[in-house]
């Protein structure tokens, strides 16, 4: 998944960090 992080101000691709269970 890839998301807007309001509190960082930056894309998050959830994939590379987490995996894609993630949300």
């Amino acid at each position: 998944d890839v998301y807007f992080d309001e509190e960082s101000a930056e894309v998050v691709i959830s994939s590379l960090r987490l995996g894609d269970d993630q949300d």
